[in-house]
């Protein structure tokens, strides 16, 4: 709500003091070239721009008017007039001036409602066009003063006079209305009419009791602005914290609502009742004319009820109405309670022909034949017949919305709103057409083309030749709109399957969250513990540092191992077909599932060793298998049972080699009915909000494109059996079992497990000649020049550690832009390995400088999200020399170094080189 004005007084004072501030100024300047009083009038500019800053609202008030800035700083302290969340309403005010502020809505979650007189700090930009305070920061003390209000009467103002401040005044109360928590009365003072809002939660007293009565009131003068932010009705706003109305005395039409008659809404149009009675009525709002009035229904009948007090979100509310026949028809409204809200039904259907005139106002769908439109400013009018009837619908919009409308070629047209009797005027705007009626629609939605005209060419000459072209260019445009629509509902189809996938992802990834957070703490507390055991160096056994190390070492693995499978459901690629070993993903997906699943369910792996390898999708199966053992779980009702995994080979009737997978429970089991729609796409057993009905359908869709079939086998009482048959890659090799993720870009490294079988392999590569060469000097063939590239400090420091424990030289550089500065300087490096995650200076913007300064400097990139890696190959158009996925080893690294840096610079060399610092 836009803030006061200021007094026109006090604006042609400062109107005045300017014009004179800027002749004395300009005097001087008439002297001088054109060009010294431009310089004078930027640098005026500038200071205020820069300088000025606000401290109270008369300082405030004499920078009104100006159009040489659009905003100015605001810190100045004042005191609340009024502040509630419930209508987002702020008003201050000094000793000068009242104020509307805009406060942010975080304000109002720390101060819902404050009383009159508290004193607050308020720091923003004061709007010049909009002559209110845009807040940033407010500061709320404990100090409060009531503030003195400002006794006046209405009808002595001018209107947009006093705006903003704290007044007492009083009025003679003509009607009120209640909707929830809020009061709303329309007072008279004098020739003048306004509105009191009052938000009361706990009433004291109904206010119906002081129709008719004048009373006193204290709040903050307000007003209400049209849509050129002209002031058009004054309020006074109220809540809680202010005193309630106290009726003076009563005046000479005394309203006793107590004693209106009560009639249904039906009664009130059909029968004759006394003009000046009051009656009492129930119905639902069912449409609004803003400040003008309500049309109220019951069982299909409705009255339209005058109120000044209409308000544009009343309609559908259910409402008990005491309202004063004025007329035939003509009801004005005295009070009004809202009971509850409810959706507006849909009106009845009805033809021209039927309404009744003497019956109107009330809603109704018309559908009428459509004759023309024409427009007055933002209001059209558009022209109807329906047989022998003729009638309009009336409609405010803009130009761009009825331009969207399209009622060029419209042949008949469905309108809906209320039902109304056509004012005088109507008949003069065209004189061959005179409306019995008009519908007031309330938008765009009120019109519906029901059908079109569709012109041909009518001459004659050319008749076979236009039939002709004309069914040619409609056989395709047929053939185009139902291409677009296919295309439009294949490119449905897979966003639809996109965002089933995911969703189905994310569900189980909240089943797994917890039992995943459980077991990672409790893998992060073994390596806790082995790591302190090695600290505090207990003497028990000699060999114990050794089997600490190999514990911590199969935790980390274990725990990597379990962050990749998750890494997998967040993939947003195509089905990513890989030859491997399907009892890898069997159990990688009980290892993910076991944590969600109920401690008395028992899962079973058996698993054939002579599988054939299969091409597929690691995290997609992996989805597919875990959301069957969910399903296996929920039929056992969470009660003690058995889940058992099988796979084995397959042979099918034409001799095609395939590998089957069967999970199996002792469930309940389902019926036939059941069984054949299981795959169906939102079919579900469950009960509401237990299950989407999306898993089998998207598992069927996954098992599909893998070019596998999927298969349920029921009974009701003998559980279920799912069997996935997936083709053998008969001309690959069969895969070895992986310890872990290969690099993806460097197909020679490989990684090294904490199994026993890989230990000596794994010490023979990080082996140096004997622990005095280690620490004297390294290795020949090992001695590398390495620069480090990562901007996590410890992270740094313990990969420098590692790698010159292995007889390396270590750089390191805390970003990419010091790595890129040593190249560019001349230090010369065998190898750098590169964090791809970095602030400032990106990893695929470092390593794309480094290959433009030396091409053939060897560069191994990391990073914890194999997708940053292939983006990687995107952005700088090049492929790294290798790469490592996070967290690694240090043997995987040593491999990686011999792979990309085969031939290293000698000890000889890399001695004369001299000593190199870290980064």
């Amino acid at each position: 709500m836009p803030p006061a004005p200021m007094d026109r007084l006090v604006f042609f004072r400062a109107l005045a003091a300017t014009c004179l501030c800027m002749a004395f100024f300009a005097a001087p300047g008439l002297a001088t070239a054109q060009g010294d009083a431009a310089q004078g009038g930027t640098r005026r500019q500038a200071a205020v721009e820069s300088g000025d800053v606000i401290h109270s609202l008369l300082d405030l008030k004499r920078h009104y008017g100006r159009t040489d800035v659009e905003s100015l700083p605001v810190d100045l302290v004042a005191r609340v007039n009024y502040w509630d969340v419930r209508d987002r309403a702020v008003f201050v005010q000094d000793q000068h001036s009242a104020i509307y502020l805009s406060v942010p809505f975080v304000q109002f979650e720390r101060h819902s409602r404050l009383p009159p007189g508290t004193r607050i700090r308020v720091i923003g930009r004061l709007v010049m066009d909009g002559h209110y305070v845009q807040v940033e920061t407010v500061e709320v003390s404990d100090d409060v003063v009531p503030v003195e209000p400002k006794s006046l009467r209405i009808e002595d103002l001018t209107l947009g006079n006093r705006w903003s401040q704290r007044v007492k005044t009083t009025g003679v109360v003509r009607e009120v209305a209640r909707f929830g928590d809020r009061w709303i009365a329309s007072c008279t003072s004098g020739d003048a009419s306004f509105l009191v809002h009052r938000f009361e939660e706990n009433a004291i007293f109904q206010w119906t009791r002081l129709i008719g009565h004048e009373v006193e009131m204290e709040g903050t003068l307000i007003c209400e602005v049209d849509s050129d932010g002209q002031p058009t009705r004054y309020i006074v706003e109220m809540n809680e914290f202010d005193s309630p109305l106290r009726p003076i005395r009563h005046v000479d039409d005394i309203v006793s609502v107590a004693d209106a008659e009560s009639r249904t809404i039906e009664q009130l149009r059909t029968t004759d009742t006394i003009a000046g009675g009051l009656y009492q009525t129930s119905g639902q709002i069912t449409s609004v004319a803003a400040g003008d009035g309500y049309l109220i229904e019951s069982e299909g009948a409705g009255i339209f009820i005058a109120t000044a007090m209409a308000r544009e979100d009343a309609a559908g509310h259910l409402v008990d109405v005491t309202v004063r026949r004025q007329g035939t028809n003509q009801f004005q409204a005295v009070a009004l309670h809202s009971r509850a809200f409810q959706t507006v039904p849909p009106p009845q259907r009805d033809e021209a022909q039927s309404v009744e005139l003497s019956l109107l106002p009330y809603r109704a769908t018309i559908e009428a034949d459509f004759i023309f439109s024409l427009s007055q400013d933002d209001e059209r009018i558009i022209m109807l017949r329906d047989g022998d009837t003729e009638f309009a619908a009336t409609l405010t919009v803009n130009d761009a919305t009825w331009e969207d409308l399209s009622l060029e070629n419209a042949r008949r047209v469905a309108v809906t709103g209320m039902v109304s009797t056509a004012p005088p005027g109507m008949t003069e705007l065209e004189q061959d057409f005179s409306p019995e009626f008009i519908v007031e629609l309330e938008g765009p939605d009120g019109v519906l083309v029901v059908s079109r005209w569709w012109q041909f060419s009518r001459s004659a000459g050319i008749s076979a030749l236009a039939l002709i072209a004309v069914l040619g260019v409609a056989g395709m445009l047929c053939f185009a709109t139902l291409w677009f629509r296919l295309q439009r509902t294949v490119r449905t189809n897979r966003r639809l399957e996109f965002q089933l996938r995911e969703s189905q992802k994310m569900d189980a990834l909240g089943r797994l969250a917890g039992g995943v957070a459980h077991d990672f703490n409790n893998l992060l507390a073994a390596i806790a513990s082995n790591l302190e055991l090695i600290d505090i160096g207990a003497p028990q056994n000699d060999d114990q540092p050794s089997h600490c190390l190999a514990s911590a070492r199969r935790c980390t693995a274990q725990a990597t191992k379990l962050v990749r499978s998750l890494l997998g459901f967040t993939r947003q690629t195509n089905l990513d077909l890989q030859v491997g070993n399907l009892n890898d993903a069997v159990e990688e997906a009980v290892l993910l599932a076991k944590t969600s699943l109920s401690p008395d369910v028992v899962v079973s792996l058996q698993l054939s060793p002579r599988l054939p390898p299969c091409r597929f999708d690691h995290a997609q199966l992996e989805q597919v298998l875990l959301n069957l053992l969910f399903n296996a779980h929920d039929a056992l009702g969470r009660q003690t049972g058995t889940i058992v995994l099988q796979t084995d080979p397959f042979v099918d009737a034409d001799g095609s080699p395939f590998t089957r997978i069967q999970i199996r429970d002792d469930g309940h089991g389902m019926d036939q009915e059941t069984r054949a729609r299981v795959f169906e796409p939102f079919f579900t057993t469950k009960k509401v909000g237990e299950g989407t009905g999306l898993g089998l359908a998207l598992s069927y869709g996954v098992i599909n494109q893998h070019g596998g079939t999927i298969d349920c086998q029921s009974e009701l009482g003998h559980g279920s059996v799912f069997t996935i048959l997936l083709p053998a890659a008969i001309d690959a090799p069969t895969p070895a079992k992986t310890h872990g993720d290969a690099t993806p870009l460097n197909q020679s490294a490989k990684r090294f497990s904490t199994s026993t079988e890989t230990c000596a392999e794994r010490d023979e590569l990080l082996r140096v000649d004997n622990a005095e060469q280690a620490t004297k000097s390294p290795p020949v063939d090992v001695a590398m020049e390495i620069l480090l590239v990562d901007d996590d400090d410890e992270v740094r420091r313990v990969a420098k550690l590692s790698l010159e424990a292995i007889g390396h030289r270590v750089t390191d550089a805390a970003g990419g832009r010091e790595a890129i500065a040593r190249v560019q300087h001349g230090e010369t490096f065998d190898v750098v390995i590169l964090d791809l995650m970095m602030p400032d200076v990106s990893g695929a913007e470092t390593f794309r400088q480094l290959k433009a300064i030396r091409s053939n400097l060897p560069i191994i990139v990391c990073s914890g999200l194999l997708i940053e890696i292939e983006k990687l190959k995107q952005v700088s158009g090049r492929k790294p020399d290798a790469s490592l996925s996070k967290p690694f080893q240090l043997a995987d690294l040593q491999h990686s170094l011999r792979q990309v840096c085969p031939q290293p610079r000698s000890r000889t060399d890399a001695l004369q080189a001299g000593p190199v610092s870290g980064g």
